[in-house]
C-alpha cells in the first residue's frame, strides 16, 4: 500500500464510523425514549355470564400475554363459561360491562 491510499482510506474509515454513531445514537433514542401509543388491553368476553372484562392498561402485548392465563383463571375460579379472549390497543373508560348495560350490544373501543 503505498502512502498516497492512507488517506482515502483514512476518510472513508472516519466516514464509517460517523454514520455507525449516527445510528447507534438514533437506535438508543428509539429505545429509551418513550413514544405516545394507546394502551394494550386484554378484552376479555364470557357468554355465562354475559359480560365483557377489560384488563389492562399494558404497555406493550407480551405484557398483557404475560398476565392473561390469571385473568382466565380466576374467570374459571368463579365458573364463567364461553370465555374468549382478544388482545385490543385503545382506550377504556369501563372496565366491566354486562349485557344488562345499554352500551353491550354496540361497544366498541375508543
Amino acid at each position: 500500500m503505498t502512502i498516497k491510499k492512507l488517506p482515502k482510506i483514512q476518510s472513508a474509515v472516519d466516514l464509517l464510523v460517523k454514520n455507525v454513531t449516527n445510528a447507534v445514537k438514533k437506535l438508543i433514542i428509539f429505545l429509551i425514549i418513550p413514544k405516545p401509543q394507546l394502551p394494550w388491553w386484554l378484552k376479555i368476553e364470557t357468554i355465562r355470564p354475559r359480560c365483557i372484562y377489560f384488563f389492562g392498561p399494558f404497555d406493550h402485548p407480551l405484557e398483557a400475554k404475560l398476565f392473561q392465563h390469571g385473568y382466565v383463571h380466576d374467570l374459571k375460579e368463579e365458573q364463567a363459561q364461553g370465555i374468549t379472549v382478544k388482545l385490543e390497543q385503545g382506550n377504556v373508560t369501563k372496565l366491566t360491562i354486562t349485557e344488562e348495560n345499554e352500551e353491550y350490544s354496540h361497544f366498541n373501543l375508543e
